[in-house]
């Protein structure tokens, strides 16, 4: 599917993975994971065509969406994601129950280079762990190896406060002006004559 924007209420959950325990299995030197999580670098298949990626976060969170962007010539043809399975190897990929999966995953990147997964609500509420398997398998070569420009998780932070409500006179800050209004009528004996 290819992506548009957040719906509303969600966040980009990309700040609350644990960069320190975050890894990548098979990652070229100089084009790591990092980069792609904070947008200041490719990340590249260094000995074939595969990438394991494990996202650890900081806490649980209920995620909803993730979203893959790549280049053009370099895209993943599959696609595999697997919550709450830490420690995986490339090896263990086939003996173990994906939790979503593209195995056309090229043909389903948007004109900007982006894919989405849409994730259940019920099944992927309290996650700590992503794991995204990316492979182009038939293909050899290095100029079929896999190339990933970003990875973003989009989803809800249990317990956090949405700011954006609490600005610009909307939601929670209109209630709070509102209550500051009446309380600003009222002299040191309570409220005036005929009450708020």
């Amino acid at each position: 599917m290819a992506a548009g924007g957040p719906a509303d209420g969600l966040q980009e959950l990309t700040g609350h993975v644990n960069l320190d325990g975050a890894s990548c299995v098979n990652e070229r030197p100089g084009f790591e994971l990092r980069g792609a999580l904070e947008g200041t670098g490719l990340l590249k298949s260094d000995d074939n065509d595969e990438l394991l990626l494990q996202l650890p976060f900081k806490g649980s969170v209920h995620a909803r969406f993730i979203e893959i962007e790549a280049p053009a010539g370099h895209r993943p043809k599959v696609i595999k994601i697997f919550r709450n399975r830490a420690s995986m190897l490339i090896d263990d990929v086939p003996d173990i129950e994906p939790s979503a999966e593209m195995t056309d995953a090229e043909a389903a990147f948007g004109a900007d280079g982006k894919v989405r997964f849409t994730l259940q609500a019920s099944t992927w509420r309290n996650t700590t762990q992503v794991a995204i398997f990316m492979a182009n398998e038939d293909l050899d070569g290095e100029d079929e190896m896999v190339h990933v420009s970003a990875v973003r998780i989009f989803g809800v932070v249990p317990g956090a406060v949405n700011t954006a409500e609490l600005k610009g006179g909307g939601g929670m800050g209109n209630a709070l002006a509102g209550i500051g209004g009446g309380m600003a009528g009222m002299g040191p004996g309570g409220p005036p004559p005929g009450g708020l």
